[in-house]
């Protein structure tokens, strides 16, 4: 057990290497680095080389090639530099409190029932979830998620909506009408900026805004979701998708931007009062509300009345609203919902399309490792507040949308165009593909995430 132990300490303090080393083996891969499977294994009789970085990565290593990651290598060091001198650089901040928490984590007792001299249950026996071990349901969903390939699944099913929005925010690429969002051979681009902006402000540890709140939030939301009725709730927001009602409400020659932004007004007020009569009156009161629609948000207004009287959601989601509301006074976020989900009618963000993948996720996800491992390592970055500190000075400077002091483009600018061009690539597939050789191995059959 204690040699066991010792091994996932061991692999933990490995782990800032490992990263580096991915980094590392890009540059060195123009060399010719072979990524080679163990000696162990590679004198096993069913042994076999891996593949080099260059024939994992293709696609990463020309946006290098290219200069198309300039902007994001540019970006990582501006990231590395401290505030201070003679300071540390906030994400080492970030990283140490990651990795002290799973440091806990390790020297928690392992699975009852494990088989003998073993820390954890293996994937066929493995425990439920009220008695997993945290750092063994890490190493399941590792396994699960990038060894069986699993987490480009979910990754093609997200990717789209991902695409959507940073073109959005940045005026690259086509719109969901298939015209281009920025037209041809115009100077700048058609962007919005502006979001980048709020999330950056949302992330400032101020008085009415702390990433605590979201922690909290993402910790009550993925217990909800574990419960009988947030699986039901879930059910019912799913059942909205059959409705057409819904569809046809949906649309720009019967819901304007400015009517849009009023209901979202009105609706945080009320949410923040946790008020569920002042609920109940106000979607009876909302104007042109066809009745087939209030039919069918009806089950789901129900839901929502109940919720208001559960203060482990309500207290974090009223303050999340508030720093939203303080700090985006001209509805950015909620005009931005509105113009993708509305005015473009994107199909990817049609209430169908996103309970479909859903749906597909609960599917990929059946045991519910994902809102289990979310759950867990959000708590342990909650309860240090330096790690809370520096995640939040990454947040924000890495979305900060004002000027470098030499005047050269901000943040934002060099991030999201270099990370919307490295997923039209497909850079996130080859990065789970080359994780799962690093991770596993390439010895023993093969390899699902790489496709």
């Amino acid at each position: 057990m204690c040699k066991l132990r010792t091994r996932v300490r061991r692999s933990i303090q490995l782990a800032v290497p490992l990263v580096s080393g991915l980094v590392v083996g890009a540059a060195l891969s123009t060399c010719g680095l072979q990524v080679d499977a163990p000696a162990a294994d590679r004198r096993a009789s069913t042994a076999r080389t891996c593949k080099s970085f260059e024939q994992l990565s293709p696609q990463f290593l020309a946006a290098i090639r290219e200069g198309k990651i300039e902007p994001l290598r540019q970006f990582i060091i501006d990231l590395n530099v401290p505030e201070r001198p003679g300071d540390v650089p906030r994400v080492n901040d970030v990283l140490r409190g990651v990795f002290n928490g799973l440091g806990k984590l390790a020297n928690k007792p392992g699975e009852g029932g494990a088989p003998q001299g073993e820390y954890c249950h293996p994937i066929a026996t493995q425990p439920p979830l009220t008695s997993a071990n945290e750092l063994c349901e890490i190493r399941r969903s590792l396994e699960v998620l990038v060894h069986q390939g699993k987490a480009v699944d979910a990754i093609d099913l997200l990717e789209p909506q991902l695409s959507i929005l940073i073109g959005y925010l940045t005026g690259q690429g086509n719109d969901c009408r298939g015209r281009p969002r920025t037209p041809a051979g115009q100077a700048r681009l058609n962007s919005h900026y502006e979001v980048a902006s709020v999330f950056s402000r949302l992330c400032a540890q101020t008085a009415h805004c702390q990433l605590s709140n979201g922690l909290d939030l993402i910790i009550a939301l993925s217990e909800f979701a574990a419960t009988p009725m947030g699986k039901q709730a879930v059910d019912r927001i799913n059942a909205l998708a059959s409705r057409s009602s819904i569809s046809s409400f949906l649309d720009p020659t019967r819901l304007t931007e400015d009517q849009f932004v009023a209901m979202a007004n009105a609706l945080i007020p009320i949410v923040q009062a946790a008020d569920a009569a002042a609920l109940e009156q106000a979607f009876a009161n909302v104007p042109s509300l066809p009745q087939a629609v209030r039919d069918d948000l009806r089950p789901v207004v129900e839901d929502l009345k109940i919720l208001l009287g559960k203060p482990e959601l309500i207290v974090p989601i009223r303050r999340a609203l508030e720093c939203i509301k303080l700090e985006d006074p001209q509805r950015h976020l909620t005009r931005m919902i509105y113009r993708i989900l509305v005015q473009e009618q994107c199909t990817e963000f049609g209430l169908t399309k996103l309970t479909k993948v859903v749906q597909d996720l609960q599917a990929i996800d059946q045991r519910g490792s994902l809102l289990f491992v979310a759950n867990r390592v959000a708590k342990v970055v909650r309860e240090d507040e330096t790690t809370l500190d520096s995640a939040a000075t990454v947040c924000q400077f890495s979305l900060s949308t004002a000027p470098n002091a030499d005047g050269g483009v901000s943040n934002a600018e060099k991030l999201l165009p270099a990370a919307y061009d490295l997923i039209q690539r497909g850079i996130i597939d080859e990065a789970i593909c080359t994780s799962d050789t690093l991770l596993f191995g390439c010895d023993g059959g093969a390899q699902p995430a790489c496709r």
